[in-house]
C-alpha cells in the first residue's frame, strides 16, 4: 500500500516539474511508484489535506493513466463525477469521456486523446467549477437578500409605528391649538373687561376725590390743629373759606414707608366748587409771589421756612402717571405738566396744543 510520505524528503526531483523533492505535499503513483508534486498534477480545487486514503493508494500518474492500444484498461481508476460544488471526493487526473465515445470503441480509437476529448474534459471541469461558484453565489445572495428583507420589514414596521405616533401627535396638537385659540379669545375679552373695569374704577376714584385737595410739606406736631392750619392757609391766599366748608381734614399714610417727608394732609371740602376755588387761589398766590411762595410760615409755624404744595388729591395710579409724565417732559423738553380734575396734561410750548395723558401707553407714544 502506498502512503503519503511524511519523512524527510530526499534530494531527488519530482517527475512532474523537475524540482527537488523539498515539499511534503506529493503523491505516489500506484503503478510506477514515481513521486509527483500535488500542486502540479491536481485537476480540482480539493486541498491536499482533504484527499482520502483510498484515493492516494489507487492514484495513477498521467503517464500510467493514459490508455494504450492492445491493453485492457478496464482496471484503470476513473474519477467519480462530482454531484455538487462542495463534493470533496473528486478524483485526480482522471478523464471522464462521453459514453458514446468511450464504450465499445475499437483499440485504435484509444491510441491517444483527441482535441475533442480535451475540449470535452475542459468543458466538464469548467461546468463543475461554474456550478460550484453559482451555488456559492446563490447561497450568499440568498442570505443577504433574507437579511435585507428582514431589515426592510423592520424599517417598514418602524415607519408604520412612527406614522401612527405622528397622527396621534398631530391630533393632539390640533386639539391644543383649538384650546389655545379659545383661551386667547377668552383672554382678549377678559383684558377688554379689565380695562373697562379699570376705567370705571379710575372714574370712581376721581369722583370720590372731586372735593379733595392734598397739602404736602407741612411738618407734623403732636397737638397740631389741621382745620386751623387750613383756615390760616385760606386767609393767606385770600380765599373766603368757612369752617362749614371743611368736611374732613386728616393726614394719610405714606406710600413709601422709609421716606423722611411728612405725611400729606387731605382736606375734603363741601363740594367740588369750593375745591376748585381754593386751588385757583393757591395757584394765583404763587404766581403773584414768585419769591415768597407758600411755605410753613404762612400757616403760623416758626423756625425754618419749608415749602408747601397744594394739589389735587390723586389716586396712587394717577400719582405714578403724573410722576412718569414729569420725567418724560424733561426727556422730550415739554414745558408744562399739570393736573386738573384728576387728569394729567402736558404742553410742549406756549403755542402748542396740550396733550391729555390718559395712561402709560399714551405717555409712551409721545415724541
Amino acid at each position: 500500500m502506498n502512503e503519503l510520505s511524511k519523512t524527510k524528503p530526499n534530494k531527488m526531483k519530482f517527475e512532474c516539474c523537475n524540482r527537488q523533492q523539498n515539499s511534503n505535499e506529493y503523491i505516489i503513483c500506484s503503478h510506477c511508484s514515481k513521486k509527483y508534486h500535488y500542486a502540479c498534477v491536481a485537476t480540482t480545487t480539493t486541498q491536499f489535506k482533504e484527499l482520502t486514503s483510498d484515493l492516494k493508494v489507487n492514484w495513477l500518474c498521467p503517464e500510467c493513466n493514459r490508455p494504450r492500444a492492445g491493453l485492457d484498461n478496464s482496471n484503470t481508476p476513473i474519477r467519480a463525477v462530482a454531484t455538487h460544488a462542495n463534493d470533496k471526493q473528486d478524483s485526480l487526473n482522471v478523464t471522464v469521456r462521453n459514453k458514446h465515445k468511450v464504450s465499445k470503441t475499437s483499440d485504435t480509437d484509444l491510441d491517444a486523446l483527441t482535441p475533442a476529448d480535451v475540449r470535452q474534459i475542459i468543458r466538464e471541469e469548467l461546468h463543475i467549477i461554474f456550478n460550484a461558484f453559482q451555488s456559492k453565489i446563490e447561497t450568499q445572495l440568498g442570505n443577504k437578500i433574507s437579511e435585507i428583507s428582514s431589515q426592510l420589514t423592520q424599517v417598514t414596521e418602524s415607519i408604520t409605528f412612527m406614522e401612527k405616533e405622528y397622527e396621534e401627535v398631530r391630533r393632539d396638537m390640533q386639539q391644543k391649538i383649538e384650546v389655545i385659540n379659545q383661551l386667547e379669545s377668552v383672554n382678549k375679552n377678559l383684558r377688554s373687561y379689565i380695562q373697562d373695569m379699570d376705567s370705571r374704577l379710575s372714574q370712581m376714584e376721581r369722583n370720590s376725590r372731586a372735593s379733595n385737595i392734598e397739602i404736602q410739606g407741612v411738618p407734623e406736631h403732636r397737638n397740631e390743629n389741621l382745620v386751623t392750619a387750613v383756615k390760616q392757609l385760606a386767609h393767606t391766599i385770600k380765599y373766603n373759606l368757612t369752617e362749614s366748608d371743611i368736611h374732613l381734614c386728616t393726614r394719610v399714610s405714606k406710600i413709601q414707608k422709609n421716606s423722611n417727608r411728612p405725611r400729606s394732609i387731605i382736606v375734603k371740602f363741601s363740594c367740588p366748587r369750593v375745591r376748585d376755588g381754593f386751588l385757583a387761589a393757591a395757584i394765583a398766590y404763587n404766581k403773584r409771589n414768585s419769591n415768597d411762595k407758600l411755605n410753613t410760615s404762612h400757616i403760623g409755624m416758626g423756625g425754618e421756612h419749608k415749602p408747601m404744595y397744594v394739589t389735587d388729591h390723586l389716586s396712587p395710579s394717577m400719582k405714578a402717571l403724573h410722576a412718569a409724565a414729569r420725567v418724560k417732559a424733561k426727556e422730550l423738553k415739554y414745558k408744562y405738566v399739570w393736573v386738573k380734575g384728576g387728569h394729567v396734561y402736558m404742553r410742549k410750548s406756549d403755542t402748542s396744543d396740550y396733550k391729555f395723558i390718559k395712561n402709560m401707553d399714551t405717555l409712551n407714544s409721545l415724541n
